[in-house]
């Protein structure tokens, strides 16, 4: 199977999705396209385009990956430990912290394909990070929230200047 070189190879989740015969590779290809050009994650489109569901992805990507599932809906975000991760981080890598015990931090996911959203929560908070696989819908509504939360937090402190 020659690939195209003007296309690049697929990684992380959607490479996995192709190889274990979940998605076609031109369909991955397209997926990823499309979610780029209307600014959302590769596992809404797929979601959108009824490809599979998103327990199905959350499902797959925690046993091909290893990392435990989780649901959110079963969680009470009033637990989220404060300030355990930058708030930027959490808007731009799409995870939430569920969890402190000593050096340890425990990540919501819904892609723990994304390497390097681990690396920069690695370094962030000098604490090892144990992510959880959980469905895309469920967590984005959480990271909205905290993230509006700094941005109010922002807006607010440049209104008392």
């Amino acid at each position: 199977m020659a690939a195209n070189p003007q296309q690049a190879p697929l990684s992380g989740l959607a490479r996995a999705l192709v190889q274990a015969g979940h998605l076609k590779q031109a369909d991955a290809e397209a997926l990823l396209i499309q979610a780029a050009a209307s600014g959302t994650s590769f596992i809404a489109q797929a979601a959108n385009a009824k490809k599979m569901t998103a327990l199905q992805i959350a499902a797959f990507a925690s046993e091909t990956f290893g990392y435990p599932l989780f649901d959110l809906g079963a969680f009470d975000d009033a637990h989220i430990p404060a300030n355990a991760i930058d708030r930027k981080l959490i808007g731009t890598h799409k995870v939430i912290p569920l969890h402190k015990r000593g050096n340890r931090l425990t990540i919501a996911t819904a892609d723990p394909t994304n390497l390097r959203a681990l690396d920069e929560i690695r370094f962030q908070t000098s604490m090892a990070v144990d992510p959880v696989v959980v469905e895309e819908p469920k967590l984005l509504p959480i990271v909205a929230k905290l993230s509006s939360s700094a941005e109010e937090t922002l807006k607010n402190i440049a209104s008392l200047n």
